[in-house]
């Protein structure tokens, strides 16, 4: 994303939207482009908010917007696109949570002029650490390829490139050694071809675990819009009707019983703008976002996981609830 940032233009101070609901990986990357990140709101299904989205582009004049698909969940991109287009914004897409994941049938990352996704540890293309950069303009891939490192002419290792836009921009483009190394692309190139397999296990293991809890009074979960297909490797769901005693017992019982979770606006999470304490946008008044994060419970589905492994993941969420509340 640092690498879009720069290839798309982003000046030190230059305002850059995103997300208020995201990992803080994302606000970091402007910070590291010495930009200024202005957050914007997200819904109850912790997507981006297109109303606040146009309003905050109003207000700041920005022209790039870095939006992600925190946790898989997409915002009404027909809505989004409308604002992008409205203010000539150029859209960058973090896709780290969004493989695979349509919108009307078009996938994600091939909305906006960039896309990128994550091959962290636990990304649906897994690698340790890592990225791939997407994109479909001859000169964003060519100055992609030397921001990332590539010397003299080492760029010819790259598959299907402008050799004279190569050669033009040669030594106009600073290289910041952000090569993947070939190891690491040796452990993902196999998993490529599994990739849908693996979808539809977490797609038909997330429905499953739906259907055990999600009539549970406690329980909230937003579901998406009905234009969008997703990848399905995490749950997410608000605990209602609860204390915040009560719901940090909820996520303390939870591991003892070997199923970790977590809040994401609680206990100093990585995931609520208020810890970014980086920026100056941390301190703002995000009532939308900090109602949609403070009992928001994060569960993570891997794909080993089988139906008998849900169907026990559900009655530990059931009675775990259940003995919270003495019955």
């Amino acid at each position: 994303m640092f690498i879009a940032l720069n290839i798309v233009g982003v000046q030190p101070g230059d305002t850059v939207l995103t997300n208020a609901f995201t990992f803080h990986a994302v606000p970091s990357v402007i910070e590291h482009a010495r930009a200024v990140p202005v957050l914007v709101e997200s819904n109850r299904e912790w997507a981006m908010d297109a109303e606040d989205l146009d309003k905050k582009a109003t207000e700041t004049g920005a022209n790039v917007l870095l939006m992600s698909y925190m946790r898989g969940h997409v915002p009404d991109m027909d809505a989004i696109m409308k604002v992008v287009e409205k203010h000539d914004m150029i859209l960058i897409e973090d896709c780290a949570h969004a493989y695979a994941t349509l919108w009307n049938g078009k996938l994600l990352g091939t909305f906006g002029e960039i896309g990128c996704f994550s091959t962290q540890s636990s990304k649906a293309l897994s690698a340790g650490e890592g990225g791939i950069f997407i994109t479909n303009d001859d000169e964003h891939a060519a100055k992609a390829v030397l921001y990332a490192g590539s010397y003299e002419r080492l760029w010819m290792k790259h598959y299907d490139l402008d050799s004279d836009l190569m050669d033009q921009l040669q030594n106009q483009i600073p290289g910041y050694s952000m090569r993947m190394q070939e190891v690491t692309a040796a452990m993902l190139t196999p998993q490529i071809d599994r990739l849908a397999a693996i979808k539809k296990i977490h797609v038909d293991n997330w429905a499953l675990l739906h259907s055990l809890i999600h009539d549970h009074p406690n329980i909230e979960i937003p579901l998406p819009l009905p234009q969008v297909d997703s990848f399905c490797d995490t749950m997410q769901f608000h605990l209602v009707g609860m204390s915040r005693d009560d719901a940090d017992r909820f996520i303390d019982l939870m591991k003892e019983e070997g199923i970790p979770m977590q809040i994401f606006g609680a206990r100093r999470n990585a995931r609520d703008y208020r810890q970014w304490e980086y920026i100056k946008a941390h301190q703002d008044e995000l009532k939308a976002t900090v109602a949609n994060i403070e009992f928001a419970c994060d569960l993570s589905m891997q794909p080993h996981l089988n139906s008998d492994n849900i169907r026990v993941m559900g009655r530990v969420i059931l009675d775990v609830l259940a003995y919270i509340h003495g019955q």
